[in-house]
């Protein structure tokens, strides 16, 4: 682990990207929400500060950016099959990897967040992320409990 150099891009464009363990998927984990996400300030543009707003919209990787991210993090889910398998095998119910592009135009991994205690947007983009979540939860408690 290490300190990332500064990305102006992060705060122009964001992808973060929700995963679910699959053992039926060839890579044992499913890409399922892609948001990408940005901030605004007063004068319009690209940054945090005071003022500022948020925006996040929901892509499918399709075309252009999301593709790309998409297929960046399937090359991470093969190349480090051992880290994912590791937490599959922790029983982590949902993962957030949050992704963004360098100056030359590549992606990259930003930061990966065992995505338990964090928001998932569920009820504004009608997804079951947050059944996923309750359900790790609930499963983690009940071993936890018969141990």
């Amino acid at each position: 682990m290490g300190v990332q150099r500064y990305q102006q891009s992060l705060r122009d464009h964001e992808m973060r990207v929700y995963l679910i363990p699959d053992e039926q998927h060839h890579l044992r984990w499913r890409q399922t929400v892609s948001l990408s996400t940005a901030a605004y300030s007063d004068d319009g543009c690209c940054h945090f500060a005071e003022g500022s707003t948020f925006k996040a919209e929901m892509q499918l990787p399709l075309h252009g950016k999301p593709l790309r991210i998409a297929r960046f993090i399937d090359r991470l889910l093969a190349e480090r099959a051992d880290f994912f398998l590791r937490a599959e095998q922790l029983r982590v119910p949902l993962l957030r990897l949050d992704c963004g592009f360098n100056e030359q135009d590549q992606p990259f991994l930003n930061e990966l967040v065992c995505a338990v205690n964090c928001c998932c947007y569920s009820g504004v983009h009608s997804q079951d992320l947050a059944y996923v979540v309750g359900q790790g939860l609930a499963e983690g408690m009940m071993t936890a409990m018969q141990a």
